[in-house]
C-alpha cells in the first residue's frame, strides 16, 4: 500500500472507530429516552450490535494503532445530537438515517483501501452498516418492529470474523 493510500485508509477507519465509539453512546442513551417502546426496542437492539462491533474492532484498532475511546469532539457530538434527539426525534431519526446513508459510500472506500489480509474485517465493517441504513430507513418511515427485526436477525447470526 502506498503512503498515501495507507494515510487515506488510516483517516477513515479511525473516523469508523470514532463512529462506533459514537454509536454505542448514543444507542444506550437512546435506549430508554423516545417514550415509544417501539423505538426504544429498536435502540436497544442497535445497542447490542455496537457492543459486539466493540469487540470485532478491538484487535484491528490496536493493530493499526487506533484508540477506540471517544474523542472530545465524538462526547460532544453524541451529547448534542441525543439533545437535538430528544428535542426533535422525528427530524433526528431522518437525519441520522440520511447521514448514515451517505456514510455507508465513504466507508466502502475504506474497504477498497484495506490491506488484503484484513479484507474479510473490513467487508464485515460495510455489511453492518448496510444493515443500519436499511433498518434506520425503517424506524424512519415509523417501521420500529420492522426495524428492529431486522436489526435483531442481524445479531442473532453475527459470527464473529475473527
Amino acid at each position: 500500500m502506498t503512503e498515501s493510500k495507507e494515510e487515506r485508509f488510516l483517516e477513515l477507519y479511525e473516523g469508523e472507530v470514532q463512529n462506533r465509539a459514537f454509536a454505542l453512546m448514543y444507542t444506550e442513551r437512546s435506549s430508554t429516552s423516545w417514550g415509544d417502546n417501539d423505538v426504544e426496542e429498536f435502540w436497544s437492539v442497535y445497542y447490542d450490535l455496537e457492543v459486539i462491533n466493540q469487540r470485532l474492532y478491538k484487535p484491528y484498532a490496536d493493530k493499526y494503532g487506533l484508540d477506540m475511546q471517544p474523542t472530545f469532539f465524538t462526547s460532544v457530538k453524541t451529547s448534542s445530537l441525543r439533545l437535538m434527539s430528544n428535542l426533535f426525534p422525528e427530524y433526528m431519526l431522518n437525519t441520522i438515517y440520511s447521514s448514515t446513508v451517505e456514510y455507508l459510500e465513504g466507508i466502502k472506500e475504506m474497504e477498497k483501501l484495506a490491506p488484503e489480509e484484513d479484507k474479510d474485517f473490513f467487508r464485515y465493517v460495510v455489511e453492518q452498516e448496510a444493515v443500519q441504513v436499511e433498518a434506520l430507513g425503517l424506524v424512519a418511515q415509523g417501521e420500529a418492529k420492522k426495524a428492529t427485526k431486522v436489526l435483531a436477525d442481524y445479531v442473532d447470526n453475527q459470527i464473529p470474523v475473527n
